[in-house]
């Protein structure tokens, strides 16, 4: 009896010992599951430290207002609360740039809130608007928060004329997910993977009578064929982003694509 009882005891030093450094795998959970619930006390807290630190303007220069507002900004961005929306988006008219930025980013994180931060960025949202880098930041960030019907709605930015709006839908539709848009975005990705003599390359007919008009002609057909170029470098990066993320896979070519859509055809028919 004694023995057996030993015995028992030596087995459970043993286990003991063995799961003493044992640490339980990590399990993937989904972000929006994951994440910390706000409650209303705390979002009431944070508003209220938001509206004195955004108000501030006791600063020797411009700079560093900006900088302390969109410190602000982003720390109530970590309130995922549908009372903060609101506070975030009357500020949506804001001149600053960077303090605009941080507002829309802000607005994009509110995943838990998503229908109201939506509205919020749908009443600003316009693709004609004079200012398209703004709106390429609204873009992007409903690609965060938008319904269902947002990626057939930002695939018809793919021929805007901007190509601010175009990197921005692209990046949009990465964040979205939806893989019902791989067809018409395969086209696309096609189209923007063409050499670049083959594609956008920019001539100027420069029908100069000087050396001097012809060289300055010259120097404007340059400049435009430079931004061209980096244009096209940077929708082809955005392109490789969505494509990760719709595919979970890193497709670098176009042929990639068409093999990956070939195997997994029940993933985005």
């Amino acid at each position: 009896m004694h023995a057996s009882s030993d015995c028992i005891r030596g087995i459970r030093v043993v286990v003991v010992a063995l799961f003493a450094g044992f640490t339980a795998p990590a399990v993937a959970v989904d972000d929006d599951k994951k994440a910390k619930r706000i409650s209303s006390s705390q979002a009431r807290a944070a508003i209220k430290q938001f509206e004195a630190d955004f108000e501030k303007d006791d600063f020797a220069v411009e700079s560093l207002r900006t900088i302390h507002r969109v410190r602000a900004v982003r720390t109530l961005s970590e309130f995922d609360h549908r009372n903060v929306v609101p506070v975030l988006a009357k500020h949506l008219d804001e001149k600053d740039k960077k303090v605009f930025t941080a507002i829309v980013e802000a607005l994009g994180k509110m995943t838990q809130n998503r229908s109201l931060a939506e509205k919020a960025l749908r009443k600003v949202y316009d693709p004609e608007e004079k200012s398209p880098e703004r709106m390429a930041l609204i873009i992007e960030a409903l690609g965060n928060v938008g319904g269902p019907k947002t990626a057939k709605e930002f695939m018809k930015l793919l021929s805007h004329d901007d190509d601010a709006i175009v990197i921005g839908a692209v990046r949009a539709l990465g964040n979205l997910g939806d893989r019902k848009i791989l067809r018409e975005f395969r086209e696309f990705y096609e189209v923007n993977s063409l050499p670049i003599d083959k594609g956008i390359s920019v001539r100027v007919d420069t029908g100069a009578d000087t050396a001097t008009e012809a060289a300055r002609a010259k120097k404007e057909a340059d400049r435009l064929n430079k931004l061209r170029r980096k244009s096209r470098t940077e929708t082809l990066a955005a392109c490789h982003e969505a494509l990760k993320k719709l595919t979970g896979k890193k497709i670098e070519t176009p042929d990639q694509l068409k093999e990956w859509m070939r195997k997994n055809r029940r993933a985005w028919q």
